[in-house]
């Protein structure tokens, strides 16, 4: 799922995922203890499964258009790939 934090504000996108009976899976505070559970279990996940993968802004001096991309942690590669969604997640986010 891609989301697009609209205001900066703290836990944003991890506090309206949750009031769309969607928590991310590994959110200490806003996530459900059995998904974290079963993610710990199974698949060694100790992490929340939230990645930032680009960040675009105009720069406040120059005005230029800056896009940083970042690839995603090894760790969440693999737990795509052990369910099966790598090609799908790498293919569209890059």
């Amino acid at each position: 799922m891609e989301l697009y934090p609209k205001t900066g504000r703290r836990h944003q996108l991890r506090y309206h995922m949750k009031h769309l009976s969607h928590p991310m899976i590994g959110d200490p505070k806003y996530g459900k203890q059995v998904h974290n559970t079963l993610f710990k279990t199974h698949f060694q996940s100790r992490r929340l499964l939230l990645a930032s993968r680009t960040l675009a802004f105009e720069h406040p001096f120059t005005e230029a258009a800056v896009t940083i991309h970042c690839p995603l942690a090894a760790d969440f590669r693999r737990l795509l790939g052990c369910l099966g969604w790598g090609d799908i997640v790498f293919e569209v986010s890059g």
